[in-house]
């Protein structure tokens, strides 16, 4: 009886573990960054909110190679010294037109413009929390009439890649039109991105940054990978119960 009820206490202490790996909300420090466009105040948009306030701070970072763009979270903060600041590489730099922009309302802003990549180019974020674990949100996509695009991140050893572009895609689609990876600051508190086009089959195609935000809360598993897990600590709890049970009528 004391052996069986040492493996019921297993089988809570796994169930509880499966509820704790749910993710609980938490206030986090996000930095919106636009390829293009007017830093200040918008709606609530993107995939990220950093917030309960009714808008977001964005930076705007231009169409050239810049180094240590000072950044504002969410809310118009600047961090506490030496800051956070951002710099990139690109090999060039294109506006959406209005008329070619799927995206509309505020989320258009986020997706109208981008910096592109023929050949390896970097975004380097300094002065982030050395050793912590940050979601990092890059959006991919041209004008409506172009498509086929494909991007590929390496995010401190962390990579990803979107699939085609399909440039009529009017929502934010996670592996479509932007790409979602938790990656953890080094001992320097940098996060150092490549982007590259991602090849196939022979052809190069165009990859595209349009916006990134970067979150201090890390992006949280999909619901199915939580329920397989518990799932499947469940069923190893049942096994040992069932082994247990047998030793015991053995005895």
């Amino acid at each position: 009886m004391k052996t069986i009820y040492g493996v019921k206490h297993h089988i809570i202490v796994l169930f509880a573990l499966a509820l704790l790996s749910i993710p609980t909300p938490a206030t986090a420090v996000v930095y919106n960054i636009d390829f293009g466009g007017i830093a200040g105040y918008r709606d609530n948009t993107g995939v990220v909110t950093g917030d309960t306030q009714a808008s977001e701070y964005w930076n705007v970072a231009k169409g050239s190679p810049t180094n240590n763009l000072g950044l504002k979270d969410s809310n118009g903060h600047l961090a506490p010294l030496p800051g956070v600041a951002v710099s990139y590489t690109l090999s060039g730099f294109s506006s959406i037109n209005p008329a070619n922009n799927s995206f509309s309302g505020t989320d258009a802003s986020v997706m109208d413009s981008y910096i592109y990549s023929v050949t390896p180019k970097t975004i380097n974020f300094n002065g982030l929390v050395a050793g912590h674990t940050y979601a990092l949100y890059v959006f991919s996509q041209a004008a409506s009439t172009s498509s086929g695009q494909q991007l590929s991140i390496v995010a401190n050893g962390v990579s990803a890649k979107t699939n085609k572009s399909i440039g009529t895609t009017s929502s934010f689609v996670q592996g479509l039109n932007y790409l979602a990876v938790n990656v953890v600051a080094d001992s320097y508190g940098k996060i150092g991105i490549t982007y590259t086009p991602y090849i196939l089959s022979g052809r190069t195609n165009q990859g595209d940054v349009n916006s990134i935000q970067l979150s201090s809360t890390a992006h949280a598993p999909e619901p199915a990978t939580i329920i397989l897990l518990s799932i499947g600590g469940m069923l190893i709890a049942f096994r040992l119960k069932g082994s247990v049970c047998k030793e015991s009528m053995a005895d």
